[in-house]
């Protein structure tokens, strides 16, 4: 008689650092195809795209799109079921409408004396903040940041104005905000200030701005100087607290004209003060590289999207930097279009990431995934479904042949399953490689081996436990990010 079991005890699941494009869904619509904004949600994605809202599944199709109408939508975000988003009127005018779970208008505001409002969000307190500016002289160079608070019914409840060169200047630096974040007991806002300069529309400078629920300002960090055109277009709170800030930086003090930007990425602490910064040039000369939108991934490492643009055509550049802003990974994408990536383009999704972009024919998200090494052979023992690099560590079942049957007149005979295994359990509940039998009967063994050296098994007693991994003793590159997975047999568990 003879049976066969193969277990496997414990094997790990790594995750690498680099990320890979596993899938790229095209979403088909009668939109005009710009893009400016999306949002992940459980069950698929919101999408701004020309003058209209679209709900979309996992798989990209429409589940509704609605006509807004006017010059774009700017931004769009959840509010639990129901959708909040910014669409630009023109002729400096701005609107703050909300959408119900099936894209139906519940209310569309006209939001007084806006002629920008670039982020919408919902505060911890349910109301919602837009940051965005204001033109007094409708002319270049004139904008004042902006921030305002409505209630959940679209009301405002207040508004406050930031600016060097407040009131009707023009050509004394453009001041706008870009994106705004929750920070728990206030909110902080990032942008540019115009500081003055030579320029057309004078220097900017980045800007970061603290405020409390009510408006009134706690702290406010300029970064940059009067030797160079810097400005922020998007910031996140990372899981330590800190802000992270990305843009554009030129090192020319009299004029945009005569140096394309690089992108700019800034570490600030809780109260906006520089850790560090980093500038990423890119490789074509001609080309400007802007920053525009960052995320943290699980790792603690981030992705930074940056619009390319290149003449009449556009593209992206997809960056992963580590903790201190070190490039970890990179990757380009050029296009004929010239409305490929444009505001909010990237959004966290499991192990992985995913970027909004358009062409001149339609809408895509295209999704990145982390490298999951492991065994990929649905035939083996530790097959992995999540994996998609196969670590050459399959296990297949071994049979154990305990050979013909036994006919004996003896007393006893002894069964043996053979050496080479780490357990065994034989139908008589014994465990050892050998076993004796005085009664007629069928027998059968079921046998394991543990993957890993034994010097990688663990037990613990319950007092004091903890696991330490030095690296100077270990060929885990700790730079990368890794998950270890292992199956756990327990005893007297309380």
């Amino acid at each position: 008689m003879q049976n066969f079991t193969y277990l496997i005890l414990l094997f790990p699941l790594i995750i690498l650092s680099q990320y890979n494009n596993t899938e790229t869904i095209s979403i088909e619509t009668n939109s005009d195809n710009r893009v400016y904004t999306f949002e992940k949600t459980i069950t698929g994605y919101i999408i701004a795209g020309g003058t209209k809202v679209l709900k979309v599944n996992n798989e990209g199709e429409i589940i509704f799109e609605t006509e807004l109408g006017g010059n774009g939508i700017n931004s769009v975000t959840q509010d639990n079921d129901q959708i909040l988003c910014l669409r630009a009127n023109g002729s400096y005018s701005t609107s703050l409408i909300k959408l119900d779970a099936n894209g139906n208008i519940l209310f569309d505001n006209q939001m007084g004396n806006t002629g920008s409002a670039d982020d919408v969000i919902v505060l911890n307190n349910n109301n919602y903040a837009v940051c965005g500016g204001n033109a007094p002289c409708g002319c270049g160079g004139s904008w004042d940041a902006k921030i305002m608070s409505f209630d959940e019914n679209g009301t405002n409840l207040w508004n406050t104005t930031q600016c060097i060169n407040c009131g009707c200047q023009c050509g004394v630096g453009d001041e706008i905000l870009r994106e705004i974040v929750d920070w728990g007991d206030g909110i902080v806002v990032t942008g540019y200030t115009g500081t003055g300069g030579t320029g057309n529309y004078g220097q900017t400078d980045g800007i970061l701005a603290k405020y409390d629920y009510s408006g009134n300002i706690i702290w406010e960090q300029v970064h940059g100087s009067d030797q160079q055109y810097t400005w922020y277009n998007s910031l996140i709170k990372t899981s330590n607290n800190n802000i992270l800030s990305t843009g554009s930086f030129v090192n020319d003090s009299s004029t945009m004209s005569s140096e394309n930007e690089s992108v700019w990425v800034v570490k600030s602490n809780s109260l906006g003060e520089i850790i560090w910064e980093s500038i990423f040039e890119g490789e074509e000369e001609n080309y400007r590289y802007i920053g525009q939108d960052v995320i943290e991934l699980e790792s603690g490492q981030f992705i930074v999207l940056s619009k390319i643009f290149t003449g009449l055509n556009q593209g992206f550049w997809i960056k992963q930097i580590d903790a201190d802003g070190n490039l970890v990974w990179e990757e380009t994408i050029l296009s004929d279009s010239n409305n490929m990536v444009y505001w909010q383009n990237l959004a966290n999704e499991d192990c992985g990431f995913s970027v909004l972009f358009s062409d001149n024919e339609s809408i895509y998200i295209r999704k990145y995934s982390c490298l999951i090494s492991a065994c990929t052979d649905e035939l083996a023992c530790n097959y992995n479904s999540d994996a998609n690099i196969d670590d050459g560590s399959c296990e297949y079942i071994d049979e154990v042949d305990l050979g013909e049957d036994i006919t004996t007149c003896e007393e006893s005979i002894i069964l043996d399953a053979g050496a080479g295994y780490d357990s065994y359990l034989w139908s008589t509940g014994e465990t050892t490689q050998t076993i004796e039998v005085n009664q007629s009967g069928n027998y059968n063994v079921n046998v394991s081996n543990i993957l890993v050296e034994s010097n990688y098994s663990l037990n613990f007693d319950g007092q004091n436990d903890y696991i330490e991994v030095p690296t100077a003793q270990t060929n885990l590159n700790i730079q990368d990010q890794i998950t270890l997975s292992c199956w756990i047999k327990t005893s007297n568990l309380t």
